[in-house]
């Protein structure tokens, strides 16, 4: 029952896939798949890739029309390997996603090899010289040619080369490719083009150049590359028209004006991939505690009395492992609220949840890096074996937190969104009315913390405390710096960057916090216990955390935070070993899958796997 309400959706889709990947060979786990070479690594994902394609299990048509599910394969196929992850992502979400969402009509007949993986493809943003800037800065062009009614992709500079692009140095045949639409002279902003980098032999085209980035100490399996283009001709109609086109007549047209809307528009279309990497992440959290968790639980350490405990006992072990599984349930519910949001606007305007997708795939690429990191850590010498898997999940979780957005742009960009919505109430004076009213709602919360520690009413106030005042110090600060003529860039990123993220982790936290515990209620009455204890672990943990700010900024009282901390403790005591083990176990992770650490008999070797 905890595992059907933790996934939330798609119950029986989810059983099918659990079923085939824990009885297909090709996904089984195996020592063999950590001693093959670089191509042998590459050829076993892209199998998978294929095998799980033509099995009907995704297709590119799910972005729209069943998201939850496109969502839910990224959360399934995450336990098998991250590279075949990777590639399930960038083939169906990138690749095939773009020429849905950003094509028209003539596009779609495209769709079918894609979904068969007949045609393998890649997506090409990112540039060496802007990086995560790719999206405001671009050098790639596309120059209309009105005598032959092509596009002539050029790469004017090393700089300029697309960088870091998945699937591209041995099996992408195309290429979804941005670039400065230039006609007549004049640009006309970012546009994607679908432009054929190989041909059937697998040759590469006549003016595309590949290179190879080679060996990585993680993900081996997507052969990452870089490309550049000279003189690269593409058919007029191979540009993903849907927002801007070139008519026969060599005349451009857009439905958007502003030349940078395009390209944020564009972008928002493909804001699934953020959703999905978002609930990836929150698998590399669940697969990391169930491996350290189990290990904990059947792991024994000798005493200094010479008798046996188990490694779960150590307080120090439960301290460090309980508070980041409450927050991987704490996350992971509020995955699975976001998901249904932005299932219920893909087709229409997603304004209403960009910025929360934002802010969610940045918070929970932090988390991932951190549980990861901490369970690699309390599980000794295990940690570091590679079947185990914790080292490499660890170096998967930063990948994550800077494919398809970086962790600290995305969660300026939802601190930016709270901002604006508050100048929405500012007086015809500026600030001085919004500054009023925080002040009054910050006395009014303040008065509401002086309960018990454990009371979600107490918990919730200073969580909306803490955002509040974070927000009204940020707004304040900002209009003081605009006062002095200060450049808001500047006052930004080099006074108030530390503040701005502040926002973000304190908005976050609120919504998880306030998410959790409406979901309680509705859930199964045996599993209420449980989840009031995540919940709570959840809570106190971020407030402990905090408590200089808390002590600082508010009226929280010194025992107040020493009950925070005593609390804490006593639930990590509370919580059994079979407790622990239910709650990782109600992860689904299927047990072919699971490593030797996580099994009751096989962490001591490898003799029986």
């Amino acid at each position: 029952k905890m595992r059907d309400f933790l996934d939330g959706d798609s119950l029986e889709y989810r059983a099918k896939v659990r079923e085939f990947i824990s009885t297909d060979p090709l996904f089984k786990l195996t020592e063999e798949e950590f001693h093959l070479s670089l191509e042998e690594t590459r050829e076993l994902a892209m199998r998978r890739l294929k095998r799980f394609a033509n099995c009907g299990f995704l297709k590119v048509e799910d972005i729209t029309q069943n998201t939850l599910r496109l969502v839910a394969a990224h959360e399934l196929v995450g336990p098998v390997d991250c590279s075949f992850t990777y590639l399930v992502s960038v083939h169906f979400n990138l690749f095939g996603g773009s020429v849905l969402r950003l094509g028209t009509e003539r596009h779609l007949k495209l769709i079918p090899s894609i979904n068969s993986v007949e045609t393998v493809g890649c997506f090409a943003l990112t540039e060496l010289g802007h990086g995560v800037n790719s999206g405001f800065f671009m050098d790639t062009t596309a120059t209309y040619d009105h005598a032959t009614q092509e596009f002539v992709i050029n790469t004017p500079s090393v700089l300029a080369r697309k960088n870091w692009i998945s699937m591209l140095a041995d099996n992408a045949s195309v290429s979804i490719v941005f670039a400065q639409l230039i006609i007549n002279g004049v640009s006309e902003g970012l546009h994607a083009f679908y432009v054929p980098i190989r041909d059937e032999q697998g040759n590469v085209a006549a003016g595309v150049h590949i290179q190879d980035q080679g060996y990585k100490f993680v993900l081996n399996g997507n052969d990452n590359g870089r490309i550049w283009f000279d003189n690269v001709r593409v058919p007029r109609q191979n540009l993903l028209n849907r927002y801007g086109d070139v008519d026969e007549e060599g005349k451009y047209t857009s439905v958007v004006e502003k030349k940078r809307d395009r390209f944020l528009r564009a972008a928002n279309q493909l804001m699934s991939g953020r959703t999905c990497i978002a609930a990836a992440s929150v698998t590399v959290c669940k697969f990391s505690l169930l491996c350290a968790l189990r290990y904990s639980i059947f792991r024994n350490y000798a005493r200094f009395d010479g008798s046996n405990t188990l490694l779960y006992d150590m307080l120090s072990q439960r301290k460090a492992l309980l508070p980041l599984l409450a927050s991987t349930y704490a996350i992971a519910f509020t995955v699975n609220d976001v998901k249904t949001k932005f299932a219920q606007v893909i087709n229409g305007d997603q304004t209403s949840v960009t910025d929360l997708i934002c802010g969610l795939k940045s918070y929970a690429t932090a988390l991932a890096i951190e549980v990861s990191a901490v369970s690699r850590d309390k599980t000794g010498a295990m940690g570091l074996i590679a079947m185990n898997r914790l080292a490499d999940l660890n170096a998967v979780a930063v990948s994550l937190s800077v494919v398809e957005g970086d962790q600290m742009v995305l969660a300026q960009k939802a601190a930016k969104g709270l901002l604006d919505e508050f100048q929405k109430s500012f007086s015809k004076n500026g600030l001085v009315k919004s500054v009023m009213q925080m002040k009054l709602k910050t006395i009014r919360l303040n008065a509401g913390i002086h309960g018990s520690v454990c009371s979600s009413e107490v918990q919730q106030a200073l969580f909306e405390l803490r955002e509040h005042t974070l927000l009204n110090e940020l707004a304040t600060a900002l209009y003081q710096k605009k006062k002095q003529n200060m450049n808001m860039l500047d006052a930004w990123s080099r006074c108030h960057l530390d503040l701005v993220l502040a926002v973000h982790r304190a908005w976050m936290e609120k919504i998880i916090l306030c998410n959790f515990l409406r979901l309680i209620p509705s859930a199964p009455q045996e599993l209420r216990p449980a989840l009031k204890n995540m919940c709570t672990l959840f809570a106190l943990s971020a407030i402990d955390r905090d408590a200089g700010w808390f002590l600082t900024n508010t009226s929280m009282s010194r025992a107040f935070a020493a009950d925070v901390k005593n609390a804490i403790t006593a639930l990590c005591l509370h919580i059994s070993a079979d407790e622990a083990l239910a709650l990782v176990d109600s992860f689904g992770i299927p047990e072919p899958l699971l490593p030797p650490m996580a099994h009751p008999t096989k962490w001591h070797g490898f003799d029986d796997i």
